[in-house]
């Protein structure tokens, strides 16, 4: 690329190159789009297996519309999203020729993120970068014509290397492949020039010319202008050299780019002029893209978006800029309109995603503007040391690396780790005795992180329980043994049982008896931190069904352990491996493949390291998540140890099986010293909690214990057999029996089963911040989550038609109704449509039995009847019952025919017979009139036969029916003065509209001619 001669009126347009046949399936400019929270239409760009393929496109989703349904070859399929009114991420897909394209729309609270980035300041001299481009894994390339080299920017570290640094004369566009080979332009040498990522090599494709940008095209070769031979297009075969000839014709050539469909994009002067400009030489279809004076660089993303940059007057001064041409409506949107100096603006490139990369050759710097979106929302969390996430940045393919790392601005807050979109942060304990705030930066985006004051840490900060009045605890670290501490509760059915208290307490708190049918959220606010209590109404059954989550390729799995997004670790003991099951996906990976001899127990650290009881080999080992490698905490003097547990200070709690202990791993000085040494017979699962308290199960006394942080005692705390502990943040502690999973409750001192496995032999046990329960089945060979959720399980009523509802019967902290927490139908009439953040959307099909059908849709294994009207029974009064509250239903001037609770002046009567929600203001679905001509009757001619005759200016009416209405009389009537009305007008039409409803239109004959006429329809009920 070259700025220097002074170019003019320069223009950007397309050439549409002829797709290369061959490729067995579609394939899309990128692999999937993220679309903004708020309505938007986008593209796809379509590669065809050839010109003649046809395809069709369908969405899944109703949000999700798809604007171009069907075509022939590659090209352009338009989409749009409605709004997204949630805060929840949201998901849908659009296939085409039977292949998937996602498209992910952004929650209501997201923003976009399209900061101003430096990722060079440094190792450029004057007039460079010039030409950029990047290639798919992100990496930027640079030709520095300042020092005549060519350079690299790694995406994932951040550094600037030198590819080529001797031999060059002025090297000016540049192209970057997938392989990483680069293909650019030496004006002073006047060559198209390659090096190859292999071996490293130089060579000279073609010289002999004036060559300014360069390209790859669908193909691998390499697209070119050469300003010598009348400023034509050619390309050239990096293998062959081989030279064809694109386009000629312009005055001035200088960006080139190609997109996924083999279409080419010039930046150039050709007079007034745009082209489309085709595979065949000379043949110029005049097609504007972007209009403007010096327009110089150009790229296109994978959605067909062509993205420049422009020299002009901003502001009343003379500054670059950088635009982008949006495919699906056409219009220009400036990314960066005043961003540098007059002729800084040169190279520029956009990869697939939509991420510029920008030149600026006078500050001496290379810059880019992502692409992303992210949810600013204000992050509160505890008093004590720890670590959470934000919610991911979208695409999940951002790069927060380099230039994009994201950034705090107080020591206490730090990034922890950055993977697949997700930013973990870490904070220290707050011991200062108030609030504070700290910023993290994301992309441009500050979001606020309020840490609570360090009087007190609760085990949780919030709970679900169940409808009924019960008493429930939480566990209180305070910032030490003298800090006094208050609770004060937020709702007059929450009955803390102390105003307070001093140092480490278990607090207990009541709850009256919910007897409404509606959830209903409570808090008590404990030494300044909220614990909220969420109570399920009076419909509402616990949810006691456990669910697989993995069931190949485990050997008798041992040891569980949760960390803070969902993600499940678990010993496989036989196949002496370490594995993870991952919450987002599903999906399962091998975290160790080897090195461990019959791993047993396992828990994470603060840091998400994996402690594993290595019982073969009698140690402690550690997996380091920060890279994969593992090392030996405890190497000596313990025997088959079973069970690990890490306390909140880093010290590691060992059942050492086979000395009949329970030790304790200092993290200070890494001694091992003794916790328990009564008399014990083969310590299995062993747990710690917040204020330290040490449970474990006493395997062959057929007991699960407790040892107190507070007096250094061992209670018993239930007499049964035992092998692997938990311990919750409200203070209970979990147990696996080896059939059974049971839970000992802090409130009141009882156990209780949570679920029967029988023979599946459940041996440990975890549980999540959300209170889900977490075990492995050595015998089943199995991992399963018991959900701490309860559902609403009042039935449902459907009209005989084809009705559908959305409904969110799940309550639970983290509702999880996605892969195998799926709501299920147990009737082919009854269908889920869609299942988006706890929300259930179904269906029903029409019902012409004559007599009501049940059914169910079961959710997390309770099953919620939807009973089905049939035509013959649905009546105003199930209408009533349908649409309005049982108080409604008795208050005749809400639920009365007469009455008309939307205000829009029509009653219920006509709603219902008109089938029209009776609370909805709009006016659509009324009666229409219009006059119309060309209606043929019968008349009786003076010979007696009766012949069709013309009738010009008949008054017709159309109204809709509702099919279930059966206990209502629909009278058409004509009139003339409307004081006498006649049963005249007859049935002209009936449509079908679907299931629940139809259309009839009737016709006056005698309107015609008429001086006025009138019509109506009367809705009486039986």
């Amino acid at each position: 690329m070259c700025s220097v001669y002074g170019l003019r009126s320069l223009l950007v347009w397309a050439a549409l190159l002829a797709s290369v046949a061959g490729a067995q399936q579609f394939s899309f400019g990128v692999e999937s789009a993220v679309e903004p929270p708020t309505a938007a239409a986008d593209t796809i760009l379509l590669a065809a297996p050839a010109a003649t393929t046809t395809w069709s496109a369908a969405s899944d989703k109703a949000w999700l519309h798809v604007e171009t349904a069907s075509g022939i070859g590659s090209g352009t399929i338009k989409f749009s999203v409605a709004a997204n009114p949630e805060t929840q991420v949201r998901s849908g897909a659009i296939t085409v020729g039977g292949q998937s394209f996602p498209v992910v729309q952004a929650g209501a609270q997201y923003v976009a993120a399209r900061p101003l980035t430096t990722l060079v300041s440094s190792g450029l001299v004057e007039t460079s970068p010039y030409g950029v481009a990047v290639d798919p894994a992100g990496d930027v390339y640079l030709s520095d014509p300042g020092d005549r080299t060519i350079k690299k920017w790694i995406s994932t570290t951040g550094a600037l290397t030198t590819l080529v640094g001797s031999g060059l004369g002025t090297p000016t566009g540049i192209a970057a492949n997938a392989r990483g080979d680069v293909a650019f332009s030496d004006w002073d040498a006047g060559a198209i020039k390659w090096r190859s990522a292999a071996t490293g090599e130089v060579t000279t494709l073609l010289d002999g010319i004036f060559p300014t940008d360069v390209a790859f095209d669908t193909v691998g070769n390499v697209l070119f202008a050469d300003l010598r031979n009348d400023n034509e297009l050619f390309t050239i075969n990096p293998s062959t050299r081989e030279v064809g000839i694109v386009f000629a014709g312009t005055s001035w050539t200088h960006g080139v780019a190609v997109n996924a469909c083999g279409d080419v994009y010039v930046a150039g002067q050709n007079g007034n002029n745009w082209g489309v400009i085709t595979w065949a030489p000379g043949a110029v279809e005049v097609t504007p893209i972007v209009h403007g004076d010096n327009v110089y660089g150009v790229g296109v993303d994978g959605a067909g978006n062509v993205h420049f940059t422009q020299a002009s007057r901003w502001g009343g001064k003379y500054m670059s800029a950088v635009g982008k041409w949006i495919a699906a409506t056409g219009e220009t949107e400036w990314l960066a309109p005043e961003w540098g100096s007059w002729w800084g603006t040169v190279g520029m490139a956009v990869d697939r995603q939509g991420n510029v990369y920008i030149g600026d050759g006078a500050a001496k710097r290379l810059q880019a503007i992502p692409n992303s979106w992210v949810d600013p929302t204000a992050q509160f969390i505890g008093a004590a040391a720890g670590s959470e996430t934000l919610p991911p940045v979208l695409p999940a393919t951002t790069n927060l690396a380099g230039g994009f790392a994201p950034s705090s601005d107080q020591p206490w807050l730090t990034i922890k780790s950055v993977a697949g979109g997700v930013v973990r942060y870490a904070f220290t304990s707050n011991t200062t005795g108030a609030d504070r705030t700290a910023h993290l930066t994301v992309l441009g985006q500050q979001i606020a992180v309020t840490q609570s004051a360090g009087l007190v840490t609760l085990g949780a900060r919030a709970t679900v329980v169940g409808p009924e009045a019960a008493t429930g605890t939480v566990l209180v670290a305070a910032a030490a043994p003298t800090t006094p501490w208050t609770a004060t509760a937020g709702a007059t059915w929450l009955h803390p049982a102390s105003a307070g208290g001093t140092g480490d307490a278990l607090f207990t708190y009541s709850c009256d008896a919910n007897l409404a049918a509606a959830p209903r959220t409570g808090g008590i606010v404990i030494g300044g931190t909220v614990f909220t209590i969420m109570q399920a109404g009076a419909g509402y059954e616990v949810v006691e069904q456990y669910f697989p989550l993995v069931t190949d390729g485990l050997g008798s799995p041992k040891g569980v352990a949760v960390d803070a997004d969902g993600n499940v670790v678990l010993a496989d003991y036989q196949n002496g491996q370490l594995k993870k099951w991952w919450a987002r996906t599903g999906g399962v990976s091998t975290l160790v493949a080897s090195g461990l001899n019959g791993p047993d127990g396992v828990a994470f650290d603060s840091e998400g390291n994996v402690l594993i009881a290595d019982s073969r080999n009698n140690a402690i080992m550690r997996w380091r998540a920060a890279d994969g490698l593992l090392e030996t905490v405890v190497g000596s003097g313990l025997a088959r140890p079973d069970g690990v547990a890490v306390a909140r200070n880093g010290d590691v709690l060992i059942a050492d099986s086979e000395h009949n202990a329970i030790k304790r791993w200092s993290a200070a000085d890494g001694q091992v010293s003794a916790v328990v040494e009564t008399v014990l017979d083969t310590p299995g699962g062993v747990a710690v909690d917040l204020l330290g308290n040490v449970s474990f199960a006493d395997r062959f006394h057929y007991r699960t214990k407790r040892w107190s942080a507070a007096d250094g005692i061992v209670r018993d705390l239930w007499e049964h057999d035992t092998h692997g502990v938990a311990a919750d943040g409200l203070g209970n502690v979990l147990i696996a029996t080896g059939s059974e999973i049971a839970r000992w409750s802090a409130a009141t001192g009882d156990t209780s089963v949570l679920a029967s496995v029988g023979a599946g032999a459940p041996f440990y046990v975890a549980s999540d911040d959300v209170g889900n329960v977490y075990f492995s089945a050595s015998m089943a060979q199995t991992l399963y989550e018991l959900p701490h959720a309860y559902v609403d399980t009042t039935p449902r009523l459907a009209s005989s038609g084809q009705w559908a509802e959305s409904f969110a019967p799940v309550l639970a902290l983290a509702p999880n109704l996605t892969g195998g927490f799926v709501p299920t139908s147990d009737q082919p009439w009854l269908l889920i449509d869609k299942v988006e953040g706890g929300r259930i959307t179904y269906h029903t099909k029409y019902n012409r039995s004559g007599s009501p059908r049940s059914g169910h849709i079961t959710v997390l294994g309770k099953q919620i009847p939807i009973t089905q009207h049939s035509t013959d029974t649905w009546t105003y009064a199930a209408f009533q019952q349908w649409n309005f509250a049982p108080a409604e239903c008795a208050d005749p001037t809400i639920s009365g025919p007469a009455a008309d609770p939307s205000g829009r002046g029509v009653s219920n009567l006509l709603a219902y017979g008109l089938g029209l929600d009776p609370w909805s203001p709009d006016t659509g679905g009324l009666p229409r009139a219009m006059v119309v001509d060309g209606v043929y009757d019968w008349r009786q001619a003076e010979d007696g036969t009766y012949q069709p005759v013309e009738l010009n200016g008949v008054l017709q009416l159309t109204f809709r029916k509702a099919s279930s209405a059966v206990d209502l009389d629909y009278i058409v009537e004509a009139s003339s003065d409307l004081v006498h009305w006649e049963p005249t007008p007859i049935l002209a039409d009936e449509t079908v509209l679907d299931s629940m409803h139809y259309e009839e239109t009737y016709q006056d004959l005698s309107s015609a001619g008429a001086a006025r006429r009138f019509m109506r329809v009367r809705v009486t009920k039986r």
